[in-house]
């Protein structure tokens, strides 16, 4: 499992989150407990790409990952199989971007 963020080169992370939202049952439109938050002096462009692949830890582990040139690689980030959706929100809270699937 992974999630690319695009933007700008040098473009700031720090304090931005990408929140699993649930897709169906009664907690449907609700977020899960799938969450990170970018850590403080993450920068779009820092691997050359004006990309940043956030990846899912092999496990429990933050090394380890299927995802090749992961930049960041999330504990059991495990977000779910859908249907569900993948929030963008900025270090105040704001929605940047949104994707459903399943």
């Amino acid at each position: 499992v992974f999630v690319e963020v695009r933007g700008p080169l040098g473009a700031d992370l720090s304090g931005w989150r990408i929140q699993g939202i649930e897709g169906s049952g009664a907690s449907a439109g609700f977020a899960n407990l799938e969450s990170f938050v970018f850590p403080a002096g993450t920068l779009i462009g820092s691997n050359g790409r004006n990309v940043f692949v956030v990846a899912d830890g092999t496990g429990t582990s933050a090394t380890l990952t299927s995802v090749p040139n992961a930049d960041f690689i999330v504990p059991d980030m495990d977000l779910e199989n859908g249907p569900d959706a993948v929030h963008l929100l900025d270090a105040g809270g704001l929605l940047v971007d949104a994707l459903a699937y399943g």
